[in-house]
């Protein structure tokens, strides 16, 4: 249990805000990383609906209830994914070889066009929260577990752009393998506690990662 607890932390350590006692960044510790991804986005949908509903019972307008629901999944993450949209939108704007636009991913200045799409994103994100309403909100909050199952598996399968990255480190950690239709964390399937707690974050092995969406 011990290393489950670690792999947790060390998931919500790096992919949100969260408070979290030090775990030692080692591969024991990240090799079932990528399983606990959906947790976060759990807490991101959990802290969403509270303040949704919060904000619905003092009846605040739909301006702000936007406004709330567009920088929750930013607080709650630090805005790590945000980072990683925004450095993207530049390397792919500037229309360069690979090698440059794997430079320009690693560049820390923020390009025009991060900003010109950051923005965009904000605008989007803000008049389509404005939207909701509580009929269909659960669904709006369970996809932050659906869209970090995804981030699993595209580690899982896809080739890692820098070799050197973040994801490639979780992606080099995480025990997998490729059999078939899924990826498979062997020492995670074997042990029944593991695979319970796994069906709960949504990411499954092979089972597992690949049966995991369904299971969401």
């Amino acid at each position: 249990m011990k290393t489950i607890w670690n792999n947790f932390k060390v998931a919500f350590a790096m992919y949100s805000k969260i408070p979290m006692p030090p775990a030692d960044w080692e591969k024991e510790n990240m090799k079932y990383a990528l399983c606990f991804f959906p947790w976060v986005g759990l807490a991101v949908g959990a802290v969403s609906a509270v303040l949704f509903w919060l904000l619905q019972q003092i009846g605040a307008g739909s301006m702000l209830r936007a406004a709330v629901l567009t920088a929750v999944p930013v607080l709650v993450t630090g805005g790590i994914h945000l980072d990683g949209y925004l450095d993207t939108m530049d390397a792919l704007s500037s229309w360069r070889e690979k090698q440059r636009r794997l430079e320009i991913l690693k560049d820390p200045h923020a390009g025009a066009f991060a900003i010109i799409m950051g923005c965009l994103y904000f605008v989007l994100y803000a008049g389509a929260a404005g939207e909701l309403v509580w009929k269909i909100f659960p669904a709006y909050a369970f996809g932050f577990a659906v869209s970090r199952s995804f981030s699993g598996l595209s580690i899982a399968f896809f080739p890692n752009a820098n070799p050197k990255g973040t994801a490639a480190a979780f992606g080099m950690s995480a025990e997998k393998k490729r059999n078939g239709g899924g990826a498979c964390c062997d020492d995670f399937c074997r042990d029944g506690a593991l695979s319970f707690v796994l069906r709960l974050g949504g990411t499954g092995c092979t089972g597992c990662i690949g049966t995991g969406i369904l299971l969401l």
